[in-house]
């Protein structure tokens, strides 16, 4: 049976699918605590460590890279799936609570946030949704497992989640803008069309493909990247 720690998350709740379960781990408080006393949180958010950038005559800077303690983890019961996949699943399972969840030895190079929301615009679903929604990213993964669009898929989660902790807007802009190249790239593996669509109509496009909202605005968004860069 396949495992992996996995945290930082303030939830002490159960999710049980055909094929995983997540659950806390039996140190579960102490994390909570560990992150909750440290002085490098702040509000909704955990920042880098302190440290000499070289030696004690050197600048304290903020360290490059830090780990935060795990608080669960998930255990694969069914299926022949390999380590990618649970990945894939803790960090889709991180962005359904608007967080940046690693797998243990992952780390942190910039503040990343504690407090479950901050790094999406949309309501935490209810627990009762979670398994629903966490079988539909199994089917994905399986069904796109040959075609490698699962593993596109987990690079622009985890991108998403990291960009969104930038300080500066324009940081943000950029690294989401990326985000969405890759989910137009997986959008037209997986709905391919005759049509040359161009890189002005990639929203378009990708809103008709997924039968989403298209409004007119979005267009100005190619124009600011393309004055961005």
């Amino acid at each position: 049976m396949m495992k992996m720690k996995f945290g930082w998350l303030n939830d002490n709740s159960v999710v049980e699918t055909n094929s995983i379960i997540i659950e806390p781990i039996a140190d579960f408080d102490n994390a909570i605590s560990e992150v909750m006393n440290s002085s490098q949180h702040n509000g909704a958010w955990y920042y880098p460590p302190i440290v000499y950038k070289t030696d004690k005559l050197s600048p304290r800077v903020a360290a490059s890279r830090f780990e935060l303690p795990p608080t669960h983890c998930i255990f694969q019961i069914n299926g022949n799936y390999d380590r990618e996949f649970l990945e894939f699943i803790v960090v889709f399972f991180g962005w359904l609570h608007g967080l940046r969840l690693n797998p243990e030895n992952w780390g942190y190079l910039i503040k990343t946030p504690i407090k479950q929301g901050e790094l999406v615009d949309f309501a935490r679903p209810r627990h009762s949704d979670m398994k629903m929604l966490i079988e539909k990213a199994e089917v994905f993964w399986l069904n796109n497992k040959t075609n490698k669009m699962g593993n596109l898929m987990l690079g622009a989660l985890n991108w998403f989640s990291y960009t969104q902790s930038y300080e500066q807007i324009f940081e943000r802009f950029i690294g989401q803008y990326s985000v969405f190249d890759t989910l137009h790239h997986i959008v037209n593996k997986l709905h391919p069309t005759t049509n040359k669509v161009t890189h002005a109509g990639c929203f378009e496009h990708v809103s008709n493909k997924l039968d989403l909202h298209y409004p007119s605005w979005i267009n100005e968004i190619t124009k600011i990247r393309n004055d961005l860069i």
